[in-house]
């Protein structure tokens, strides 16, 4: 029978680790020049893996094992009962699960989830990568997995915290809240310490090592998220209208972490310049006097502009800021109709009670004859009549609006409009018997609008239609609830 030597197992005690660790480099450096591991090599067909079986190894040592040449870990035992059996000779053990077996439950130690750290990120095919850590409290070993991603394995040997940094500074989005939830969770379990619950309960950091952990990440969040922001600058001052809302919303992030900070509300202030769609809009263009209202009511002295999320429409040719486009509003056509009124009649009648007369009846009661006298009513038809007024007056404008940019963007467009305005006033007239009515009259007479008014209304109309118009040429411009409760606005 030909046996196939395909691996190399390492065993030893807690007082040989040391050694082990040598002898393993000494021997992957000598590439095995040992006669027997020699032809287990050959054997193997030119490559020895090697598997660390240690006894209730501490925690340094699977770090050490990896750093030092080994391929592979196999725990002494991973499922025991209760008392750390079943075992022939009362040779009771740990493992990483022990299961209740009177309960029924599992029972996860610390080393179940240490094993975690390697196996579930690690993956098989992976390849050991060279790490250094320039802290004598911290191991590492480093992996690069077969799809091309990096696993960092540290370890803090000594009861402090210590800072670590590599090169993935997003983490400091999530470790800052972790540490202020952490030194929450420390104030409220340190109420019941040194009690009889907890007499001798001891925190593994002190109060001042989280604050100054929480203050050292808030600054590194805050200076992560400026540094997201300053990619975008460059795309941003060029009149990318999208990089500048990108940096704006990373600098908002960034002044959670670092409100004192002005550095950041310049800059943030300065995207959002860069990030606003800035349209200004010249004047009405007519040619019948008679319309003059419209200019007057379409930009008003005391509208000067129009804003809403990223976009800004300014009537007024004393804004000092950069503009993107210009829009020119050419009115060809107004029309405002004549007071116009349509009557409609509806007639009611009701029979009424307007009297009543006496008649004497004969009724036989008790054996004989007896004359009764009765009132009985007199109805009468009586009508009236209801006359519904509808009164009513339109204006209408035909008008074509120009996109015109300014500031070399996105081409300009142009677009023929219609606004129209309307006034209309209903009221009843009664007449006749006021009984025969189902109800009292309602409404009153209404003093008609004059063309003037009318033409003001106008004016506002064509505004309204121009923003409209605006607003939907630029979709990106607007922010759905959520989003603008997010950026505070």
């Amino acid at each position: 029978m030909i046996v196939i030597i395909c691996g190399f197992l390492l065993y030893f005690s807690l007082n040989q680790v040391l050694g082990c660790f040598r002898n393993i480099r000494e021997l992957h450096d000598q590439e095995f020049k040992i006669p027997l591991i020699k032809k287990a090599i050959q054997a193997a067909g030119g490559t020895l893996m090697l598997y660390a079986i240690p006894w209730s190894p501490p925690d340094f040592m699977k770090i050490n094992d990896f750093n030092n040449g080994t391929v592979g870990w196999t725990d002494w035992n991973i499922l025991l009962d209760q008392g750390g059996g079943p075992n022939h000779v009362g040779n009771f053990c740990f493992a990483p699960i022990h299961g209740d077996t009177e309960n029924g439950e599992l029972i996860y130690t610390p080393t179940y989830y240490y094993i975690g750290h390697f196996s579930k990120f690690i993956r098989p095919g992976a390849k050991r990568i060279s790490t250094v850590s320039s802290r004598s409290h911290l191991l590492s070993t480093s992996f690069q997995n077969e799809d091309g991603s990096l696993v960092n394995v540290i370890m803090n040997q000594s009861d402090e915290a210590i800072y670590y940094q590599e090169g993935q500074p997003s983490r400091w989005l999530r470790i800052y809240p972790l540490y202020i939830e952490l030194l929450e969770r420390r104030t409220e379990v340190q109420t019941y310490t040194h009690t009889h619950l907890y007499p001798h309960f001891t925190f593994r950091y002190d109060r001042s090592s989280l604050e100054r952990l929480i203050e050292q990440s808030r600054l590194n969040a805050g200076a992560y998220c400026f540094d997201q922001a300053a990619t975008s600058f460059p795309a941003a001052r060029a009149n990318e209208k999208i990089a500048a809302r990108t940096a704006y919303r990373w600098l908002l992030r960034a002044l959670k972490y670092v409100p004192e900070d002005n550095t950041y509300q310049g800059h943030l202030a300065e995207m959002y310049d860069w990030g606003t769609v800035r349209i200004f809009v010249q004047g009405l263009s007519y040619f019948n006097p008679a319309w003059f209202p419209l200019e007057a009511t379409f930009a008003p002295s005391v509208f000067l502009f129009h804003q809403r999320d990223w976009i800004e429409i300014h009537y007024s040719n004393a804004v000092q800021r950069r503009i993107d486009y210009e829009a020119i509003v050419d009115v060809t056509e107004v029309y405002v109709g004549r007071n116009e009124e349509v009557e409609s009649t509806e007639c009611f009648s009701a029979e009424v009670i307007t009297g009543y007369r006496t008649e004497t009846k004969k009724v036989w009661q008790d054996s004989v004859w007896v004359e009764v006298k009765e009132e009985v009513p007199i109805y009468t038809t009586v009508t009236a009549t209801i006359t519904t007024v509808e009164q009513y007056k339109e204006a209408w404008s035909r008008a074509q609006i120009q996109l015109i940019p300014v500031a070399g963007l996105r081409p300009g467009t142009w677009w023929n409009t219609a606004p129209s305005v309307d006034w209309s006033n209903t009221y009843e007239i009664c007449s006749g018997d006021d009984r025969a009515l189902p109800s009292s009259c309602s409404g009153s007479c209404g003093l008609c609008p004059s063309d003037r008014s009318m033409v003001r209304d106008l004016g506002r109309a064509i505004r309204r239609n121009l923003v409209g118009r605006l607003c939907h040429y630029f979709p990106d411009t607007h922010l759905r609830r959520r989003d603008r409760k997010a950026l505070g606005w």
